[in-house]
């Protein structure tokens, strides 16, 4: 027979990261896969030893130098070297058609 994995209740985890509030530490507890027995809230022990790797590996690669992206360049007008366009010039057809 196998041996059953081992579990940490509320107060376990309460212990393990320092924390004060249950309402917290069951959160947590839900977000990483509890599950309740007898009543009582539980959570893997294997289930939290994964979490925590994933989230050292996501901040492993968080601090990893990012490639900077050039700066677009700045698109040129077409109109450059040319006269600024004279006030109202979109209504320039509709006077020439009345």
């Amino acid at each position: 027979m196998m041996p059953l994995p081992d579990v940490l209740t509320v107060a376990d985890v309460l212990k393990r990261y320092g924390l004060r509030d249950k309402a917290a530490a069951r959160r947590f507890m839900r977000e990483v896969g509890a599950f309740t027995v007898g009543g009582r809230l539980v959570v893997r022990q294997d289930d939290l030893d994964r979490w925590e790797r994933e989230q050292a590996e996501i901040a492993r690669r968080a601090q990893q130098p990012v490639k900077p992206v050039p700066a677009p360049q700045a698109r040129r007008s077409s109109r450059s070297g040319q006269e600024p366009l004279a006030p109202g010039w979109w209504r320039a057809d509709e006077t020439d058609a009345a």
